[in-house]
């Protein structure tokens, strides 16, 4: 017979800020993470325990189906909050021809000037101007 502590199934987690949050069911905890409250990454204890470890050590909240060795656990956090290069260069152009397209739309050329030429050749300008 396999008994199974209560405390088992609770588990803490650190918000934005640090602050440990809980305890919570192991329910509770897949509504957070499915609602996002809880992101990829995120510092998650069980309760009873002092060993925080990152979310994607506990697949019986993610849904994933196995646990990341520390090392590549570590290597994803700190490349979760890097961006794609690729996608970082299309916002770059996107900027850009929006910008083109703002000066286009927005420009005016500048009247070309009225010269008179006289009969001798000489170029002057019109009175009034």
């Amino acid at each position: 017979m396999v008994i199974i502590s209560v405390q088992e199934n609770r588990y803490r987690y650190l918000d934005s800020y640090g602050q440990p949050k809980g305890p919570f069911w192991l329910a509770q905890m897949r509504v957070l993470w499915k609602a996002g409250q809880v992101p990829f990454g995120t510092d998650i204890a069980r309760v009873g325990t002092e060993e925080w470890l990152p979310s994607d050590h506990f697949p019986e909240i993610t849904g994933q189906g196995s646990q990341l060795s520390t090392e590549g656990s570590r290597r994803e956090r700190r490349l979760a909050g890097k961006s794609d290069p690729i996608r970082l260069s299309v916002w770059l152009l996107l900027l850009l021809l929006a910008w083109g397209v703002h000066r286009l739309t927005q420009w005016t050329p500048e009247p070309e000037p009225r010269v008179v030429i006289k009969a001798g050749g000489k170029v002057a300008k019109p009175k009034g101007e």
